[in-house]
């Protein structure tokens, strides 16, 4: 997800249940750290987009 991913790139890495993935994400751009650009989710804060990358 640090360079972008769509909701079905997720889905199928993910291997779980599109409800959970679905809460997961919200979670996430509730709490800043992604964002949906056009129809990718993107890491939005640089020190955890260094942090996935090095991962």
């Amino acid at each position: 997800m640090s360079t972008g991913a769509t909701w079905s790139e997720l889905f199928e890495k993910s291997r779980v249940s599109t409800e959970t993935l679905s809460n997961f994400l919200d979670k996430l751009e509730r709490l800043y750290i992604i964002e949906k650009v056009e129809k990718n989710y993107v890491i939005s804060d640089p020190v955890h987009k260094r942090a996935a990358l090095r991962l």
